[in-house]
C-alpha cells in the first residue's frame, strides 16, 4: 500500500479533490442522495477505503476548489 510508505493522503488533484473526496463523489452524484443513504458496512468496499484514509490522517474538512469537503458530501 502507498499509505504504508507514508504517501500523502491529503494531496489534491487539479480540482482540489483528495482521495477521500474522490471516494465520496460517486455517491453524491446519484439522485442527490448522500453517502449515508448507501452506507452498509458489511457490503461496502468504499467504507473500508474511507476508513483507511481517515485513519491515515485524511482531512475530512479539506475543501476542494468548489468549496466541497468530504464531511459536507457525507452528510
Amino acid at each position: 500500500k502507498l499509505i504504508d510508505h507514508d504517501a500523502d493522503v491529503n494531496i489534491k488533484d487539479v480540482d482540489g479533490n483528495t482521495a477521500l473526496l474522490h471516494a465520496l463523489i460517486p455517491f453524491n452524484a446519484q439522485e442527490h442522495f448522500t453517502f449515508l443513504y448507501y452506507f452498509n458496512p458489511r457490503e461496502s468496499k468504499v467504507v473500508k477505503i474511507m476508513t483507511t484514509l481517515i485513519n491515515a490522517g485524511s482531512n475530512v474538512n479539506c475543501q476542494n476548489n468548489y468549496g466541497f469537503s468530504p464531511l459536507m458530501l457525507a452528510s
